[in-house]
Formats: structure tokens, C-alpha cells, sequence
């Protein structure tokens, strides 16, 4: 238990605050070093922090379906960035992440899973509001598959939203060069590395960003009374609202933008129709969610090639926080989030002797400090209690209680602890959440088997309730109600 402070004691005096040098607003050698840096680099290399809010900050937030986690991580979590859910067995690790996956899907984006331990339940799933339509299932089974997977997903995505920027630009009236073409190939994952590079398996031609387009961004920008970075930031695409548009052969459409399919296309998606004629399309930088559960249960393609006894210590973590290094850059360009579930270990001291203070079995999870140091936002779920159907002594478990720590978070303040209840077919009961904590506040009081709120004026329809089930089918009724009473849970954190 934490020890008690003595707060009768008079604490020293804290040390004198290092003086600011004093600079006056808009300096003049930032804005020169970052002009030339942007001159011999690009316009997206370089910028003054104070020109825009978007820079170095996420493209994107997304909710995750639990007002305890949203409160505990400060509001949403980050678009493009990792995310770590780890924690026992059976604490609602892969729950929390088919929630984030399905509003990600109800905000217009992608879900794809990859179920290495296979046990996924379908019905759950959709239970808790995921969409099988717009899901996709990752079917590799090792460390190495997994990662080159979720790099061509992210690839290929940042690549057609390359294409739309473009295309919106020349929209604009800011005509510019055809984007420069990579290849990225793909191997058979079953064949050893000495045979791999020699036969792909496919070859996708894919695009990029050069220093003209940059340079055509900037100058939109300037023009617009936007910021002059050169970022594909939020309001530069409010303004240019890029489009990626198929043809009829369901390929990305990288051809004349006068053409008359293209724009009518264009118009139709933008005012969320479908368009005429074989064409689709979706609004540019659609948020992507990769659920990778788990990675702890993942293993590497040399523990497969030799035998169950061959040890291969570090293997797994070496090419974790190799392809780590490799792609958080690239997560952030195709606004896909990784959401990493993982699973804690015990550590056991085998020094001997006599019993030492903070020596002992200590919890760590797997996959190495790779994961840890690429992660934007590390959450433990525990399992704290039970959620029984009634008080009787014979009541039936409908769910179970648990509380959400973010040990790590880049986004705002850390090692916030929340509580919320997990319905078992359900998920996470956001009305749970809510009564539990407006109760202990003190906002609502309860006296026996009813409870009602101090502030009569709070909710007047609902008068004197029974629990949070009342609470929660009141809220299912009125949607108001819903976003009134967790405007007031999330008072907690201001």
C-alpha cells in the first residue's frame, strides 16, 4: 500500500523556475532554418511548431466505445499511432479491441484482425457492434507474415490516398507531375529465406510523394490562408477534399481528372451517394484499425522451420522491434492504427538466499521493449470483481468488473486508473461505467433498491430508477440523455 503523506509537515521550498530566454513571437531564425530546410528538402521536412496544431500531432482520433478508457487516455485514442492492451487472461483485452475496431467502422474506416490464438466468436463480435461487411481477417501465422501483411495493408493505403491529394490538387487548378511509382513484392511465406527473394509471389506498382507535390501543397496552402507546411493535415483536407475514386476494374483511377466519370464520381462521393457506371470510392485518409491478437502468442518463422526443441531466444522480439522501427512512419501516413493485445508473464528471481525486499516474481509482457517504446499508448485491463443479475445468493453472473491503467501516454497526462463493467455478450456497459462513478461523486444517491439523481433536473424522465439497468435502458431511449450524463462523468477529468 502507498505510504501516508504527513501533510502538517512543512514541506522546502521548490527550486526557482530556469528563466525563459525572451523571444518575440514568430522568430525570425526558426522561420529562416525551417524555410531552408523545406528549400534543400522538401516542404514536408521542416516546420515551426507554432505555424499549425496538427503538426507532430495525430491526423485522427478514435473513440473506443468505452467512456472509462476514453477518460482514462484523455479523450480518444490517436489515429496512425500503436497501441498496446495487455493484461491476464480473461480481462477483456480483445474486447476492448473489437470495440475500438467496430467505431472505427462506424466513423467510415476499416477493421482487420489478426486472430493468431483462433479464438475469435463471430456472434460476439457483431454482438458488440463490429461489421463483418467492412472487416478483414489477416490469416498469417507468424511474427515475419504478420508484419508484411500489415505493411502492404498500410502501403497500399497510403498509396491510393496519395493519389487522391494529387488529384484534388489538380482540382484545384495546381497541375502537377505524375506521382513516382515504387514496386512492392510479396513472398511465399512458407519457403526459406535463401528461396524467397528469388520467385515473388506478386508485385504491386504503388505511389509516392515527391518535393513538387509538396511544394504545389505549400503553395495551395499560402493561397488559401492555410498553413504553409506542406502537411496533408485536417484542414487542409477539409479544404481540398480528396477523394479516392476505383474504375470499373476496381482499380485505384490515377488518370485525367477532366474526365467526366471521374468528377461526376467524385461529386457522388462527396455527397455519400454512389456513383453510375462501375465506379466507387471512399473520402481520402480513411482510418484503418489492425487488431494483431496476440502477439504474444505469435511465433517466428524459424520456430517453425526447426524443431520443437531448438530454443530461439529473442527472436520474436528482435524482429518485432526491427519491423517496429521500420513502419511506425508508415502507420502514420496511412492513418491505420495497430492495436497490439498482449499477455503478461511472471518473472521468478533465481538468485536465492534469504527473502529481499522488491525481490521476487515480477510481471512483464512479451515481445520485448520493442513494443513498449513504439507504443503511443499502453493500457493494462485487470479483472477486479463480478457483476451478479440480482442480490440473491443464487443470482447468475452476467459480466465482471475491471479496471483500465495507462501506464504509458503520449497524448495526454499517464497512469490514470478507471473502472467499468464488461457484460458478458455485451461488452463494456457504458452505463455500468457511468452509475457506479456518478454515485460515488455523490451526483446520484441511493436508498435501498432505487436510486434517483441530487439534481432532479439532471434527468426528469427518468425519476427514480432501479440500478444501472434502468439507467441504461433510459439512456438506450433517450440518445440525449446518453451524451448529457457522460458530459458530466468526463467533468472528472478537467
Amino acid at each position: 500500500a502507498p505510504r501516508e503523506i504527513d501533510m502538517s509537515r512543512k514541506l522546502p521550498p521548490p527550486p526557482p523556475a530556469p528563466s525563459k530566454p525572451s523571444r518575440p513571437p514568430g522568430d525570425a531564425m526558426a522561420r529562416l532554418l525551417a524555410g531552408t530546410l523545406r528549400t534543400g528538402f522538401g516542404h514536408d521536412q521542416a516546420a515551426v511548431f507554432d505555424e499549425s496544431e496538427s503538426i507532430g500531432s495525430p491526423r485522427g482520433w478514435i473513440p473506443s466505445r468505452n467512456v472509462a478508457i476514453d477518460r482514462a487516455v484523455g479523450s480518444a485514442l490517436p489515429g496512425g499511432r500503436i497501441i498496446e492492451v495487455y493484461g491476464a487472461n480473461s480481462s477483456g483485452k480483445s474486447t476492448v479491441a473489437d470495440q475500438i475496431g467496430a467505431q472505427c467502422q462506424a466513423m467510415g474506416g476499416l477493421y482487420a484482425v489478426a486472430d493468431v490464438e483462433r479464438n475469435r466468436d463471430r456472434r460476439y463480435m457483431q454482438a458488440i457492434g463490429v461489421s463483418m461487411q467492412t472487416a478483414l481477417w489477416l490469416g498469417g501465422n507468424t511474427v515475419e507474415l504478420l508484419f508484411e501483411e500489415i505493411e502492404l495493408l498500410a502501403r497500399f493505403s497510403a498509396s491510393g490516398n496519395l493519389v487522391a491529394w494529387k488529384q484534388a490538387l489538380d482540382l484545384a487548378g495546381y497541375k502537377t507531375p505524375a506521382l513516382p511509382s515504387y514496386d512492392h513484392q510479396t513472398y511465399d511465406p512458407y519457403l526459406r529465406k535463401a528461396e524467397r527473394k528469388k520467385k515473388p509471389v506478386a508485385s504491386f506498382t504503388l505511389y509516392d510523394w515527391s518535393m513538387d507535390h509538396s511544394a504545389a501543397l505549400a503553395e495551395y496552402q499560402a493561397a488559401s490562408g492555410l498553413v504553409r507546411t506542406g502537411t496533408t493535415d485536417i484542414a487542409t483536407r477539409e479544404a481540398l477534399r480528396p477523394v479516392v475514386v476505383y474504375d470499373a476494374s476496381g482499380a485505384v483511377y490515377t488518370g485525367d481528372t477532366r474526365s467526366t466519370e471521374f468528377r461526376s464520381a467524385r461529386e457522388a462521393l462527396l455527397a455519400g451517394e454512389q456513383p453510375d457506371g462501375g465506379w466507387t470510392g471512399h473520402v481520402a485518409d480513411r482510418p484503418i484499425v489492425a487488431c494483431w491478437d496476440s502477439i504474444g502468442g505469435t511465433t517466428t518463422q524459424a520456430e517453425i522451420e526447426d524443431g520443437a526443441g531448438d530454443p530461439h531466444p529473442g527472436r520474436a522480439a528482435q524482429a518485432i522491434k526491427r519491423n517496429m522501427r521500420r513502419l511506425v512512419t508508415l502507420f502514420d501516413q496511412a492513418l491505420l492504427t495497430l492495436v497490439v493485445v498482449n499477455q503478461e508473464y511472471t518473472k521468478i528471481d533465481m538468485g536465492g538466499g534469504p527473502p529481499r525486499p522488491g525481490v521476487g516474481p515480477k510481471k512483464d509482457t512479451y515481445g520485448g521493449d520493442g513494443i513498449k517504446y513504439h507504443s503511443c499508448i499502453r493500457m493494462l485491463i485487470e479483472r477486479t470483481g463480478k457483476i451478479m443479475a440480482s442480490s440473491a445468493e443464487d443470482a447468475a453472473q452476467i459480466g465482471q468488473t475491471c479496471d483500465v491503467l495507462v501506464v504509458k501516454n503520449k497524448v495526454a497526462a499517464p497512469f490514470r486508473r478507471e473502472e467499468f463493467g464488461l457484460i458478458y455478450g455485451r461488452g463494456a456497459e457504458n452505463a455500468f461505467t457511468i452509475y457506479h462513478d456518478l454515485k460515488r461523486r455523490g451526483i446520484i444517491v441511493q436508498k435501498g433498491g432505487w436510486s434517483q439523481f441530487t439534481d432532479p433536473t439532471v434527468a426528469p424522465a427518468l425519476g427514480s430508477f432501479r440500478g444501472w439497468q434502468d439507467l441504461a435502458n433510459g439512456m438506450a431511449a433517450d440518445p440525449g440523455l446518453y451524451v448529457k450524463l457522460a458530459g458530466i462523468y468526463f467533468e472528472a477529468t478537467k
